[in-house]
Protein backbone atom coordinates (compact mmCIF):
# COMPACT_ATOMS: atom_id res chain seq x y z
CA UNK A 1 0.00 0.00 0.00
CA UNK A 2 1.21 3.50 -0.82
CA UNK A 3 -0.06 6.93 0.10
CA UNK A 4 0.49 9.52 -2.61
CA UNK A 5 0.20 13.25 -2.09
CA UNK A 6 -1.80 14.65 -4.99
CA UNK A 7 -1.77 18.35 -4.11
CA UNK A 8 -3.96 20.89 -2.38
CA UNK A 9 -6.73 23.36 -3.07
CA UNK A 10 -7.41 26.48 -1.07
CA UNK A 11 -10.76 28.21 -0.83
CA UNK A 12 -10.62 31.36 1.27
CA UNK A 13 -9.05 30.34 4.63
CA UNK A 14 -9.39 26.54 4.22
CA UNK A 15 -6.70 24.41 2.63
CA UNK A 16 -7.54 20.85 1.56
CA UNK A 17 -4.78 18.29 0.97
CA UNK A 18 -5.59 15.26 -1.21
CA UNK A 19 -3.98 11.83 -0.86
CA UNK A 20 -4.56 8.62 -2.80
CA UNK A 21 -4.18 5.24 -1.13
CA UNK A 22 -2.97 2.86 -3.83
CA UNK A 23 -2.67 -0.90 -3.27
CA UNK A 24 -2.14 -3.66 -5.80
CA UNK A 25 -5.40 -5.28 -6.78
CA UNK A 26 -7.50 -2.79 -4.79
CA UNK A 27 -9.48 0.28 -5.73
CA UNK A 28 -7.77 3.63 -5.12
CA UNK A 29 -9.16 5.41 -2.07
CA UNK A 30 -9.08 9.22 -1.93
CA UNK A 31 -8.52 10.98 1.40
CA UNK A 32 -8.95 14.72 1.88
CA UNK A 33 -7.59 16.45 4.97
CA UNK A 34 -8.55 20.07 5.50
CA UNK A 35 -7.26 22.72 7.84
CA UNK A 36 -7.59 26.41 8.48
CA UNK A 37 -4.62 28.47 7.32
CA UNK A 38 -4.92 30.44 10.58
CA UNK A 39 -3.66 27.35 12.48
CA UNK A 40 -0.34 27.58 10.63
CA UNK A 41 0.02 31.20 11.71
CA UNK A 42 -1.07 30.48 15.28
CA UNK A 43 1.55 27.74 15.73
CA UNK A 44 4.28 29.39 13.59
CA UNK A 45 4.37 26.44 11.19
CA UNK A 46 5.14 26.91 7.51
CA UNK A 47 2.49 26.08 4.91
CA UNK A 48 5.02 23.77 3.27
CA UNK A 49 4.76 21.51 6.36
CA UNK A 50 1.05 20.91 5.72
CA UNK A 51 1.44 17.81 3.50
CA UNK A 52 3.85 16.21 5.97
CA UNK A 53 1.49 16.79 8.91
CA UNK A 54 -1.46 15.39 6.96
CA UNK A 55 0.53 12.36 5.84
CA UNK A 56 1.63 11.75 9.42
CA UNK A 57 -1.99 11.89 10.65
CA UNK A 58 -3.26 9.67 7.85
CA UNK A 59 -0.47 7.10 8.30
CA UNK A 60 -1.11 6.89 12.05
CA UNK A 61 -4.81 6.30 11.49
CA UNK A 62 -4.21 3.65 8.83
CA UNK A 63 -1.68 1.86 11.07
CA UNK A 64 -4.15 1.92 13.98
CA UNK A 65 -6.79 0.49 11.66
CA UNK A 66 -4.39 -2.32 10.65
CA UNK A 67 -3.94 -3.28 14.32
CA UNK A 68 -7.65 -3.09 15.15
CA UNK A 69 -9.56 -3.38 11.88
CA UNK A 70 -12.78 -1.48 12.21
CA UNK A 71 -13.44 0.29 8.95
CA UNK A 72 -11.60 2.52 6.54
CA UNK A 73 -10.73 5.85 8.22
CA UNK A 74 -12.94 8.77 7.31
CA UNK A 75 -12.31 9.92 3.78
CA UNK A 76 -12.58 13.55 4.89
CA UNK A 77 -10.71 14.64 7.99
CA UNK A 78 -9.44 17.83 9.58
CA UNK A 79 -6.00 18.79 10.82
CA UNK A 80 -6.49 20.12 14.35
CA UNK A 81 -4.60 22.07 17.01
CA UNK A 82 -3.58 18.75 18.59
CA UNK A 83 -2.16 17.48 15.30
CA UNK A 84 -0.10 20.65 14.91
CA UNK A 85 1.18 20.51 18.48
CA UNK A 86 2.17 16.87 18.02
CA UNK A 87 4.04 17.74 14.83
CA UNK A 88 5.84 20.64 16.52
CA UNK A 89 6.86 18.43 19.45
CA UNK A 90 8.15 15.69 17.13
CA UNK A 91 10.03 18.24 15.03
CA UNK A 92 11.61 19.67 18.20
CA UNK A 93 12.76 16.23 19.33
CA UNK A 94 14.26 15.55 15.92
CA UNK A 95 16.11 18.88 15.92
CA UNK A 96 17.54 18.32 19.41
CA UNK A 97 18.76 14.81 18.46
CA UNK A 98 20.29 16.19 15.27
CA UNK A 99 22.21 18.91 17.10
CA UNK A 100 23.46 16.63 19.85
CA UNK A 101 25.21 17.99 22.94
CA UNK A 102 26.80 20.94 21.11
CA UNK A 103 26.61 24.37 22.65
CA UNK A 104 23.90 26.61 21.25
CA UNK A 105 26.03 29.73 21.59
CA UNK A 106 25.90 31.97 18.53
CA UNK A 107 29.31 33.63 18.98
CA UNK A 108 31.45 33.87 15.89
CA UNK A 109 34.99 32.45 15.83
CA UNK A 110 37.83 34.92 16.37
CA UNK A 111 39.21 36.59 13.25
CA UNK A 112 42.66 35.39 12.13
CA UNK A 113 45.56 37.74 12.91
CA UNK A 114 46.49 40.20 10.13
CA UNK A 115 49.35 39.25 7.80
CA UNK A 116 52.61 41.07 8.60
CA UNK A 117 54.09 40.67 5.16
CA UNK A 118 52.72 40.17 1.71
CA UNK A 119 51.88 36.51 0.99
CA UNK A 120 53.69 36.70 -2.40
CA UNK A 121 57.42 37.05 -3.03
CA UNK A 122 58.66 40.59 -3.51
CA UNK A 123 61.13 41.42 -6.28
Amino acid sequence: MQLRYMGFEQVQNIREYTFHRVATGEETIIFVISTEVALFLKHHVGLQDGPVMCLRKLTAELEAQAVEPVEVPALRQALTDQDMLGYIAARGLFASKKQGPKSRSKTLPAAPPPLRRAPWPQA
